[in-house]
């Protein structure tokens, strides 16, 4: 068949398909109605049950399998219209509109449900095309149940680097609990200050509370939502100035004195001058001169803060207390008083309560990705050079003991020949083979990233019951029916790579797509060349020591534990990973 038979074959299949749409929009011939969405949002569609039967094996199953539903009415309650909408579009003409990245993972859900794996597939590269800060965390709570790995990260790297505006925008008062805590534990955000992360989890935990139907002036209740995963005690206190933590006291307590701060009697200009110590750009721009000012409760004069003399702890505790009187406040008055000692006179002073985090560090944008060496300096690579005629494959076996991580790419310790003089850079085609497995009854086997707890429909709207909907099903995929202890072969991935040599470092392997390095798993990586005639003037680099054969080697990079089990062939000399 030559270009023009198949243009017109083409442009035949699609005016058939045109014509069968208009029929199903002016209800010619059809024989089904679907009524879709929950009762007081559903709408209905209709169509044709053999032309759905041979798009989709759940509608095949469904019309015409032993237990055929013969109704004229089918009513679908789980699935949103604008998705099962899209979806008979699709069924229909091969065409997808969507027009918002909920809309996309609302089809997505519907093309799950129906099998329908070219449907999804469009779908999840619409959200990743689309993806923003007001939708980071829908995402990452959506991309988790779908295991799709890619999306994952996108997310993850739109939250960690665009924070300000990702937990600023109104749609992170919906979001679930566990995505709260995540974001609220994370080593690495782009944030100027820790108190816009602290009030966004407050107006979220006002939210919840509003879902809950619970008294949002009731702190303790707060409290108790926001202990319910591991939030309150991620935030970052100590990372606060003194003005922003006095606020934040002020904005999480229901009764405050007119005129006063919730702290003692000090007001928050008092207590940006406390300590005089370069904190607070109040005491930095001002010239506080006035020997008259009055002393402060408790015996701390204006005297002793203009000549930076450092006030002694007990005057500092007793000019900075909590207001008993006001017992309604989201940290309790051991909290308060520890958190400003140690703000005012320096970390340690005071001893914290183990609901408060120690931490004092600024939060800071992560780097583009973490490497972990395999050798400690290049003096551990040996000088004599191998040449690369004689190697077919590169693998490392390992283990992530403390974290799940994201390999983004890779190293292999091949380079071009210090005496070549060749002026080019030779490329070649590899195939990267990964897997990895667990043994079943262990942690590591279940579903990475659990997503929530709160149950909202998606056929209004909702995300995170579609989110909730979607992790049971992988869940229930996910049984495996063996035996304790049974290895069991978790992911596989084998696709094809393009690598170039360089003379001054060691190759670089960029990943089409990022590998999930669950904890706990065994996890095999292995680079075959495709050509086994390689040039002479490329060669191999050798790690010096010898291995037995019970050998490995647990490494610390970024406070994450690996562990390297021996294998007989040249390892990679570097993971690049994200977490």
């Amino acid at each position: 068949m030559n270009a023009n038979e198949r243009r017109t074959s083409k442009e035949e299949a699609m005016a058939i398909k045109a014509e069968v749409d208009y029929q199903r929009l002016n209800k010619s011939f059809t024989d089904v109605t679907f009524i879709v969405g929950p009762p007081q949002h559903s709408k209905k569609y209709v169509g044709h049950r053999v032309l759905l039967a041979m798009t989709s094996p759940v509608f095949e199953t469904m019309f015409y399998g032993d237990m055929a539903d013969k109704s004229k009415y089918i009513r679908i309650a789980d699935v949103a219209p604008i998705g099962f909408e899209n979806l008979l579009r699709y069924a229909y003409t091969d065409s997808l509109n969507l027009n918002s990245v909920e809309d996309a993972m609302l089809t997505a859900y519907a093309a799950k449900k129906y099998l329908l794996p070219q449907l999804l597939r469009e779908c999840l590269t619409y959200i990743e095309h689309n993806i923003g800060p007001a939708t980071a965390c829908v995402v990452f709570e959506f991309a988790h149940v779908l295991n799709s790995q890619q999306l994952v990260l996108q997310a993850m790297n739109l939250i960690d680097r665009q924070t300000v505006n990702v937990v600023t925008n109104k749609s992170f008062a919906h979001v679930q609990s566990s995505t709260v805590e995540f974001v609220a534990n994370r080593k690495y955000l782009n944030l100027n200050t820790e108190y816009t992360l602290f009030s966004s989890i407050i107006n979220w935990a006002l939210a919840e509370a509003r879902r809950r139907s619970i008294d949002q002036d009731d702190w303790m209740a707060i409290r108790l939502i926001l202990s319910e995963n591991e939030i309150l005690g991620a935030i970052r206190f100590l990372a606060m100035s003194q003005e922003e933590f006095a606020r934040a006291v002020a904005k999480t307590s229901s009764t405050i004195q007119s005129g006063a701060s919730p702290i003692g009697g000090a007001g928050a200009d008092s207590l940006s001058m406390a300590g005089n110590d370069g904190n607070s750009q109040e005491t930095n721009d001002t010239n506080y001169s006035d020997t008259n000012q009055p002393a402060m409760a408790g015996g701390v004069s204006g005297d002793d803060l203009n000549n930076n003399k450092r006030p002694s702890a007990a005057a500092a505790a007793q000019t900075y207390k909590v207001n008993p009187s006001d017992p309604n406040c989201l940290l309790n008055d051991r909290e308060q008083r520890a958190i400003f000692l140690n703000l005012i006179l320096g970390a340690d002073v005071a001893e914290l309560p183990p609901t408060i985090s120690s931490s004092s560090q600024i939060r800071e944008a992560p780097p583009e990705y973490f490497t972990l060496k395999r050798f400690r300096s290049s003096s551990n690579i040996a000088t004599t050079t191998t040449t690369t005629r004689t190697i077919k494959s590169i693998a490392s076996k390992f283990q992530c003991l403390s974290e799940n991580v994201f390999i983004v790419g890779l190293t292999i310790p091949i380079r071009l020949d210090a005496s070549s003089y060749a002026n080019r850079t030779p490329k070649f085609e590899c195939h990267l083979k990964f897997t990895t497995r667990t043994t079943t009854g262990s942690s590591s086997s279940a579903p990475a990233g659990a997503i929530g707890q709160q149950q909202r429909n998606p056929a209004t709207g909702g995300s995170s019951q579609l989110v909730n909907e979607l992790a049971a099903s992988v869940q229930q995929q996910d049984s495996s029916g063996l035996p304790s202890g049974a290895t069991l072969l978790m992911d596989t991935i084998d696709e094809s790579l393009h690598i170039s040599i360089a003379r001054d470092k060691d190759c670089l392997v960029r990943l089409k797509r990022p590998i999930l390095i669950r904890m706990g798993n065994i996890n095999e990586l292995t680079l075959n060349f495709q050509t086994y005639a390689l040039d002479e003037d490329i060669v191999a680099l050798r790690t010096p020591k010898l291995r037995s054969a019970n050998f490995s080697e647990q490494t610390d990079g970024e406070n994450i534990s690996w562990l390297f089990f021996k294998t007989s062939m040249i390892e990679f000399s570097e993971l690049h990973y994200y977490y």
